[in-house]
């Protein structure tokens, strides 16, 4: 049963969400998350070697961060709401 991850900012609870995680799960970092592609990029690629990691297009040019990585795929709302589809459940993380 797929889980999308979905993320909204960085605190300490993300250090469990790779404790949480199964293989066949996604991350969609939202709105200030993005922030994580500066401030923990390490830890967004050890995530990346084992699933599937998107963004919001329009939340990472808001921050300056869209051309950071090629990590994490950078996708529009219609695309999040594919992803939300094609997921069995969703967990946000705040």
């Amino acid at each position: 049963m797929a889980i999308l991850h979905i993320i909204n900012k960085l605190n300490k609870s993300n250090d469990s969400l790779a404790k949480t995680i199964a293989q066949e799960d996604s991350i969609l970092l939202i709105e200030d998350a993005l922030f994580m592609l500066r401030s923990h990029i390490e830890f967004i690629k050890q995530l990346a070697k084992k699933y599937k990691i998107y963004g919001i297009k329009q939340d990472a040019e808001a921050r300056a961060v869209a051309n950071i990585t090629t990590d994490v795929k950078l996708i529009d709302y219609h695309e999040f709401v594919t992803l939300t589809e094609n997921h069995n459940k969703t967990l946000s993380w705040y």
